[in-house]
């Protein structure tokens, strides 16, 4: 089985570390790991570089401007892709796998081919609350099956595409894949958790196709109305809307109806 793995580094030296060294115990070890460094100025490429197993690609220190450039970065290093690999893993330069952790995600893969994306536990990163749509395969310490990564992608290159983790959950089932988190398989998310902009978030779900009162809600349940804001934002600027928007809205009626039959 063959492994490649994508991982985004901008200034991570302070678990950079940790993260490959890890990576290099590995029970199944990785085929490829490609880090994709987006214009570091600390000490993250000298630690890359005591890595010889993994392949740098180092993109310019002045950016273009954007909302959110994980996912521009990520598309970018997915060009160096093995054309045979069997699995894609998406891993956090600050997120530590346990030592079997890839070999124990292919076996239970292997196990049912309708697993498009799975992952461990990523211990210290919180899920979604109450008007979470699924409990999706969130952070990044995910496992992709080859089918399911191309069918995703349209090919082997990754499509840029905002609050990827969610975006491909949600699109993987609606491809008819299972996506699977393991609580007995381990990782650690090494950085304390930060809260995305509210902005970016209201932004981006009038792109997926969030309902404006389903916003609304999740914008008094984080008393930060800026995610109103972000999403008329969008709406306004006419943003094309990802073909996820069905699913979507099905999975909110879903899931505010399951709220108020609880709650009556």
């Amino acid at each position: 089985m063959k492994i490649s793995v994508l991982m985004a580094v901008f200034n991570e030296e302070k678990f950079l570390d940790k993260t490959l060294s890890a990576l290099m115990k590995q029970s199944l070890k990785p085929n490829q790991i490609i880090a994709i460094d987006d214009g570091s100025t600390d000490k993250s490429l000298k630690i890359i570089a005591k890595y010889p197993d993994v392949a740098i690609w180092r993109l310019p220190v002045k950016k273009d401007k954007t909302l959110e450039r994980y996912p521009i970065v990520l598309s970018i290093g997915s060009h160096a892709l093995s054309d045979d690999f069997d699995y894609v893993g998406i891993l956090d330069a600050d997120t530590l796998l346990e030592t079997q952790y890839y070999q124990k995600l292919t076996q239970r893969m292997n196990a049912d081919k309708t697993i498009g994306i799975a992952g461990g536990q990523l211990i210290g990163e919180q899920a979604g609350k109450s008007l979470g749509l699924m409990p999706y395969v969130y952070g990044a310490n995910r496992l992709y099956s080859r089918r399911c990564w191309l069918k995703l992608n349209d090919g082997k290159v990754m499509k840029s595409i905002p609050q990827i983790d969610f975006y491909h959950n949600i699109y993987a089932e609606m491809l008819g894949f299972k996506t699977q988190r393991y609580s007995d398989i381990k990782s650690w998310h090494l950085r304390p958790s930060r809260l995305g902009n509210a902005f970016v978030k209201g932004y981006h779900a009038y792109e997926f196709g969030y309902y404006w009162y389903y916003i609304l809600l999740r914008a008094l349940r984080n008393s930060n109305l800026s995610m109103i804001a972000g999403y008329l934002k969008a709406r306004i600027s006419n943003r094309p809307e990802y073909p996820i928007k069905p699913y979507v809205r099905r999975l909110q009626t879903e899931r505010l109806r399951r709220i108020f039959t609880s709650t009556a």
